[in-house]
């Protein structure tokens, strides 16, 4: 899967990340034999993720980010072998970084009795005990890791053991094999200072993660001794939370596949329609998307557009480069797009402060300086994004500026229905 695929990408882990921070392999893991990993793991199913966020190790709340791969996934060989053809759990894994783009909030977790059902299938009597049913009404995460720990039981020899290490790959698949340690063998860096590494087996356990605290990223050993636990007396500051309606909750037609680059600069456009009314703003979103592969491109062209409300609508993958009628490349740019015509209308507040925020998520996410903003005419024979809004280019990079500089956490959270 060399492409950008059309999925979202989820990660679940206990650990306390933030936009940009980047999950990476190559580290030791914290489950069984504690070999290092190589591969970091994501799901496209919200379910996996909700196991990962559940049987993670650690001391801290569940959590589940949005994440982009950075370089090619695959499928988990191991959850695409004869036994579970076609990879029904949507998983993958890469030998590249995951970049976390957003936290899902409010997502509901499983019934404490599955949970705890889950949790029960380590327990080798009761894998034997289900293998030797004629009908194994087990859940698929609970069959993959029965057969895991199964397999663990049969390996007797040293860690070369070839079964011991698919064993070891397995129960480290993010979402789907269920493990106490989802995050084997991952360390999460944040991108804007390289030096900030945390491994999720580390030994030093942190407190439960809250929007009031700086918990450090959450572990335990496989020791028998309970985890202390360490607090912080340090107050975070509050996140800058950015509303943004996802696909599903504007009704978006199924995407093509996509090119993947990597984000350098910010550019803003404008749609040029006629119509600003807010009230029509999701029929038109639909328009655009339409109109746009008609022209045979996989999706709506730009990243992000925002009605004269303020409502954020999800675009095309921020990973995946746009598409354009005029002559500039748009490989690089972070592509928001404001809904209406600029030329004969000034953009609403609501809309320009909206811009805002999301520019500056992306100059946070993306380590991008605000004063790459440009607009669309800066690069091409274009009135785009409209006079009036053109002229506000130095207000929207000042105000980019005093947002990021304010190093609060900016993250994104997507709705799943218009408000």
């Amino acid at each position: 899967m060399d492409e950008l695929s059309q999925e979202r990408y989820y990660h679940g882990t206990r650990a306390d990340l933030k936009p940009g921070d980047l999950i990476e392999a190559g580290y030791t893991s914290n489950y069984g034999s504690r070999r290092k990993a190589n591969h970091v793991y994501l799901t496209a199913t919200l379910d996996a993720a909700v196991w990962g966020a559940e049987l993670a190790d650690g001391q801290g709340v569940g959590r589940i980010y949005l994440v982009e791969p950075t370089g090619p996934i695959e499928d988990d060989p191991n959850l695409t072998d004869k036994r579970f053809p076609g990879n029904p759990t949507k998983s993958y894994r890469s030998r590249d970084p995951l970049r976390v783009t957003g936290e899902l909030k409010n997502w509901e977790g499983h019934a404490p009795e599955d949970l705890q059902a889950m949790k029960d299938t380590s327990n080798t009597s009761s894998c034997s005990a289900s293998r030797q049913s004629t009908t194994d009404r087990r859940p698929l995460w609970s069959r993959v890791q029965c057969e895991a720990t199964s397999r663990w039981d049969m390996t007797t020899s040293g860690p070369s053991d070839p079964q011991r290490r698919a064993l070891i790959r397995t129960l480290a698949v993010f979402g789907a094999a269920a493990a106490s340690s989802i995050g084997a063998g991952l360390i999460f860096r944040r991108s804007s200072s390289p030096s900030n590494l945390a491994t999720l087996g580390s030994t030093a356990p942190a407190a439960t993660p809250s929007i009031t605290t700086t918990p450090a990223v959450a572990s335990t050993t496989s020791s028998s001794t309970a985890p202390t636990t360490t607090t912080t007396t340090s107050t975070a500051p509050e996140p800058i939370v950015v509303e943004v309606i996802s696909k599903s909750g504007w009704n978006a037609r199924p995407t093509g596949e996509f090119r993947s680059h990597e984000i350098g600069r910010l550019t803003y456009h404008h749609t040029a329609s006629s119509g600003s009314d807010p009230a029509g703003a999701p029929d038109r979103i639909r328009g655009y998307q339409r109109y746009h592969q008609d022209q045979g491109w996989p999706d709506v062209a730009y990243h992000y557009l925002i009605d004269q409300a303020g409502r954020i609508y999800e675009g095309r993958p921020v990973a995946a480069p746009g598409d354009t009628f005029t002559e500039y490349d748009p490989t690089g740019h972070f592509l928001p797009c404001l809904d209406g015509n600029f030329d004969v209308e000034a953009p609403s507040p609501e809309s320009i402060d909206s811009l805002v925020r999301i520019l500056a998520w992306a100059s946070q996410t993306y380590g991008i300086a605000p004063q790459t903003l440009s607009g669309h005419s800066d690069l091409a024979a274009t009135t785009c994004p409209g006079s009036y809004a053109f002229e506000l280019r130095d207000e929207l990079v000042s105000r980019v500026e005093a947002i990021v500089a304010e190093h609060r956490p900016i993250e994104l959270r997507l709705l799943d229905a218009i408000p």
